[in-house]
């Protein structure tokens, strides 16, 4: 017999008749690890098998499922408002064709209907001027998207139009061709355009449908001193809301003035002749005004009655148009430094008030938000009470302190402190925003009282609204700073305002 396993762990050696047990044994083994690896491999291949049957049971389980899922029998008319929910957020607002929609590849009964619905597909928006490799796709999607659109109205846009000034002063020849072959005006419903020579073929354009257009002109194509008081004429009997950037102003177009809603002029200047078409805006709602120089208008020109105004912004040098524009009915204004213009926030102040100061009524104007920039002078602090008293109405104010240093409460001029002593001064007012460099002690202090001084009997109730905005210093000289150490971040004067029914916001800086 051959000797057990102890045996052979141990140091014996085997005798002759041991050994050839032992090779005997060896060989009876070897036949049977044959054996089992035989009925292994069997065994797999039938594993294989059944994981494969499984896998295709599993796939058409699933098909059946989705042929028995209630929103297959879901008419299209409830299918294309969920379609409209799922898309992704930047679908009418990323270059076209650069965002999937996942819907419409889960089936194909959604993805039908989804490229049967035309409005999915009206919105063309042209990528960035700098993206080679966006350029190239957008031409193929681009067609995909007017085909689906079926003659529904496309809206074309460009992305970042707002933020490329400096790249319109050059001629961008692809551009050009896709603002020349997208361009049927006949079918557009809004655009931004931008007018390179070869782009504009006709003096007159017809679009029907249009009713927002946004335009520019690049300082390459054309010189200002070239462009003809009438450059060319618009015929968009729907147009309501307009948008003139850079060389291309008012006086320069002839557009449906009388029923625009809204204006916005982001043009390198102004004259007589520019005022001239605005004056023609007699149903105009919001008016924004960024000039950048300073406008050529004679001292004698007449006023600009917009009766419907109620929202005024001014950029820029906006503010020296202001004083001829009579709005009895605004309500909301803006006035704000830019890149251009260098004007103490007093000489805002001096226009802003001639405006207000053009309402008829004895009990001055009705405006109701008011946002301004002020600093710490006592001829600004004058400037700035003089325009807040001809408009009593004044429910937010807005004060954006235009230097870094500026501090609340300065024996230079404290617009609050005065607001403290005197509670004639916009006596309605029922929510104040500071944006201000830094918050010190003094300033912490200074707008408790004042917060106080108008809501402090609120007994629990919200009777007013405190907003604070800090640019602190060491974030303005190191963007890597993330910590603030305004004084308004600690102390318990937060929840005093709060006891009183105040409530007090403190977005971060």
């Amino acid at each position: 017999d051959a000797p057990d396993l102890d045996v052979l762990r141990s140091g014996y050696l085997p005798s002759v008749s041991e050994d050839a047990a032992l090779a005997s044994n060896i060989a009876t083994i070897d036949i049977l690890l044959a054996t089992i690896d035989t009925e292994l491999g069997t065994l797999e291949e039938r594993l294989e098998a059944l994981r494969r049957d499984r896998t295709r049971l599993m796939g058409d389980k699933q098909a059946m499922q989705c042929l028995r899922a209630p929103i297959r029998r879901l008419p299209v008319e409830l299918l294309r408002p969920i379609i409209r929910e799922a898309l992704p957020p930047k679908w009418y607002i990323a270059p076209c064709g650069s965002v999937r929609l996942p819907l419409a590849e889960t089936c194909l009964r959604l993805r039908t209907i989804a490229h049967a619905t035309p409005e999915l597909w009206s919105t063309l928006v042209l990528p960035d001027i700098y993206k080679h490799r966006a350029r190239t796709y957008f031409v193929e999607a681009s067609e995909r998207y007017v085909e689906r659109a079926n003659g529904m109205p496309l809206e074309l846009l460009q992305s970042n139009f707002d933020s490329n000034y400096r790249r319109w002063d050059d001629d961008d020849s692809w551009l050009n061709a896709q603002m020349e072959r997208l361009t049927n005006m006949q079918l557009l419903r809004s655009i931004d355009w931008y007018l390179p020579a070869t782009a504009l073929k006709e003096s007159s354009i017809s679009a029907p449908l249009l009713e927002r257009a946004r335009l520019v002109i690049p300082r390459g194509t054309y010189a200002p001193k070239t462009l003809s008081r009438s450059f060319f004429t618009f015929n968009a009997p729907e147009l309501r809301s307009l948008m003139l950037t850079r060389w291309l102003a008012p006086s320069c177009v002839v557009a449906p003035w009388s029923q625009l809603i809204s204006l916005t002029l982001a043009t390198d200047t102004m004259g007589d002749d520019d005022l001239r078409a605005v004056r023609l805006c007699t149903a105009l709602r919001s008016l924004h005004l960024n000039i950048r120089r300073y406008p050529a208008i004679n001292r004698d020109s007449p006023a600009v009655h917009l009766g419907s105004l109620r929202e005024l912004a001014l950029n820029e040098w906006g503010h020296i148009v202001c004083p001829y524009i009579l709005a009895p009915h605004l309500t909301v204004l803006s006035t704000d430094h830019g890149n251009y213009e260098d004007s103490d926030p007093e000489w805002y102040s001096i226009c802003v008030e001639k405006m207000l100061q053009r309402h008829p009524l004895q009990d001055g104007h009705s405006l109701q938000f008011l946002t301004m920039r002020v600093a710490n002078s006592v001829d600004v602090l004058r400037d700035t009470l003089a325009v807040l008293r001809c408009a009593p109405t004044i429910k937010h104010l807005a004060l954006i302190y235009a230097r870094l240093y500026d501090k609340l409460d300065s024996d230079d001029g404290s617009l609050l402190r005065t607001l403290v002593q005197d509670p004639d001064v916009v006596p309605l007012l029922e929510h104040l925003t500071i944006d201000i460099g830094t918050y010190g002690t003094s300033d912490a202090d200074i707008v408790r009282k004042l917060a106080l001084s108008r809501w402090g009997d609120g007994e629990g109730r919200r009777r007013g609204h405190l907003t604070l905005r800090a640019r602190c210093r060491a974030n303005a000289v190191n963007y890597f700073v993330k910590a603030c150490h305004c004084a308004t971040r600690a102390g318990t004067w937060q929840s005093d305002l709060q006891a009183h029914g105040i409530l007090v916001e403190q977005p971060s800086c």
